[in-house]
């Protein structure tokens, strides 16, 4: 005998209705369900169909729901209560599916007194309740008489409104809110994994949807527990919960530091005030990446120092402690996408009209009159023409000239308050160039980068593509194909050496000038190259310490036990035991 096909009634019209209609076309699931959409506009006796969805009718709602034997309802949660009004009755005895995520209103107008706000973990992804966890049970479970089950639930959310709106006899389930209607519409079952959650008291009612879902190509996961529920609607409107306080905390740290900058060069240095946009940008883009490394090791650093003076193989961290190291991901990553950010906009004013500290300057040869004839590819005068050692440069209307011994003349503008200038003297009169002139010490277009130039350039480089290396290896694809040596070494042995070469890198950018704090620094406020490198040398002395010895071994003993503290007899074992589950909302 041919088995009688489980029907399924889509309450809604919507993009979300209409996608789980297309996913179970597309996935084969029609092949074992007759799936139909419901529409209280659909007059009795008639139906229709939608373009691309000709596996799946459009009937007339107060048709359809008495022939159901599962009713999903794609209805925003507002309209919940009109429809549980006019139809509860009727879903007497069927598996009714929950697919809304209610905003802070809708649970005003369920009556509900929690919601988004409510205390559930919003991170953990593989919540399992294995005790109530059945996945194997795969027997029919579409009789219209359901067993009581357990007591309804009484957490805070739609579906636990719904439930209690309902009567007794229905089975309430929380399946596919986390899902997009983008996802069902697009989404390949046969390429794409997918996944969602039954959530019910009902164990044969989860266990019904669960195969619907199956049926769809979904990967599904049973919890046979409605209060769930709560937790699947509150993750839906979580925004990026993980990256708040790191991402306020790196913008926080940009604002002040690139007012300080400001202060420091615009106001009291007087730079050109559109220099802001870009240069002073770039350089509180780099202060911040300098210092979003100290925010992603210093927190290591912390606890295992309280380790040492402990004397504690594992401490009990405070709750700050605790968010910061669960915010150290967040923080890095921060900290790469304000290095790729400095790395962008140094190249693009990679120049010696803003670092001109960074190239070398030669002996060159100025020719007040432009003789074309004359000229190289570079705009030089050929080299046959010049005394051997000397480049050429031009006189042009923007700079004056002379030919008398002892004279200044403006080259590469630097930045600041302060003109580049150098002595000209006079060469041979017999010289076949009329009045050319020789200047000493300055940049020209074949000058080249000094030592500290490519050093800092070098090590900047160094720094980000470790940070990128580090990134990678975060990835959730990358990350479970890693053992812990692999991933010891890249994360922190590499983490520590990219935070190195960064902090040399600025320290070669203006440690050499420190000096000069006297005659340079405007108002005598500090160079940024001092300020952003101060908390990276504390942090990599406080390494420095842990790393060498007798610290290191100090620590290791403590480790490993040999040297730990010992609880007095009678004191409470779980007073110092670390906690890790606790997440930080």
């Amino acid at each position: 005998m041919e088995q009688r096909a489980r029907k399924v009634l889509i309450v809604g019209m919507g993009a979300f209705a209409q996608g789980l209609a297309s996913l179970a076309s597309r996935s084969g699931a029609t092949a074992s369900y007759d799936v139909a959409m419901g529409s209280r506009r659909m007059l009795p006796g008639r139906s229709g169909l939608l373009p691309g969805l000709e596996d799946t009718p459009v009937r007339c709602l107060e048709e359809a729901l008495p022939e159901a034997d599962m009713v999903i309802l794609a209805l925003p949660a507002s309209g919940l209560p009109d429809f549980v009004s006019s139809y509860g009755q009727q879903l007497s005895g069927k598996v009714v599916v929950d697919v809304t995520n209610p905003w802070k209103s809708d649970y005003a107008k369920l009556g509900c007194t929690a919601g988004p706000d409510c205390d559930v973990d919003l991170e953990n992804k593989d919540v399992e309740y294995k005790d109530q966890l059945d996945t194997t049970d795969t027997s029919s479970s579409w009789s219209t008489k359901m067993p009581p089950g357990p007591p309804k639930s009484t957490s805070s959310s739609s579906a636990t409104w719904l439930a209690g709106a309902l009567p007794s006899s229905a089975a309430v389930v929380k399946s596919f809110s986390n899902l997009s209607a983008y996802t069902l519409i697009h989404g390949d079952p046969l390429t794409e994994h997918m996944k969602s959650v039954a959530a019910s008291d009902s164990h044969q009612a989860a266990q019904a949807a669960a195969e619907l879902g199956r049926a769809m190509g979904l990967e599904m996961r049973i919890v046979a527990s409605l209060s769930y529920a709560a937790t699947l609607e509150a993750r839906q409107h979580s925004l990026l919960p993980a990256w708040q306080w790191p991402t306020w905390l790196m913008a926080t740290t940009w604002l002040l530091v690139h007012t300080y900058s400001f202060i420091r060069y615009n106001y009291y240095g007087n730079a050109a005030w559109y220099t802001v946009i870009l240069w002073i940008t770039n350089k509180s883009i780099g202060w911040v990446s300098l210092w979003g490394m100290v925010y992603t090791y210093l927190p290591g650093v912390l606890v295992c120092w309280w380790q040492l003076l402990a004397r504690r193989p594992v401490v009990r961290l405070p709750c700050w402690l605790k968010a910061w190291m669960d915010a150290r991901k967040p923080l890095g990553l921060l900290s790469l996408f304000t290095m790729l950010l400095h790395l962008l906009f140094s190249t693009f004013l990679w120049m010696p009209s803003y670092y001109s500290k960074l190239w070398d300057k030669t002996d060159v040869a100025v020719v007040p009159t432009i003789n074309s004839t004359g000229l190289d590819a570079f705009g030089l005068i050929k080299g046959g023409k010049v005394p051997p050692g000397l480049q050429v440069i031009f006189a042009d209307d923007a700079y004056t000239y002379s030919t008398t011994n002892s004279t200044t003349m403006s080259t590469w503008p630097v930045s600041g308050p302060r003109k580049q200038t150098v002595a000209v003297a006079a060469l041979n009169a017999s010289h076949p160039l009329e009045m050319l002139t020789t200047a000493t010490n300055i940049i020209t277009l074949r000058s080249k980068l000094n030592w500290i130039g490519e050093s800092s350039t070098l090590l900047g480089i160094i720094s980000g593509v470790l940070m990128g290396v580090i990134a990678l290896t975060s990835m959730p694809s990358i990350t479970p194909k890693m053992n812990w040596r692999e991933w010891r070494l890249l994360q922190s042995r590499a983490g520590w050496l990219a935070v190195c070469t960064a902090t040399v890198h600025v320290l070669l950018l203006g440690a050499p000038w420190w000096p000069a704090a006297k005659e340079d620094w405007p108002a005598m406020i500090p160079t940024i190259t001092l300020m952003s490198t101060i908390p990276p040398m504390i942090l990599l002395l406080l390494k420095g310490m842990l790393v060498l010895p007798p610290i290191c071994i100090m620590l290791s003993r403590v480790r490993s036990g040999k040297w730990a503290c010992r609880d007095d007899a009678g004191a409470d074992p779980l007073a110092h035991t670390a906690v890790f589950a606790i997440k930080q909302h």
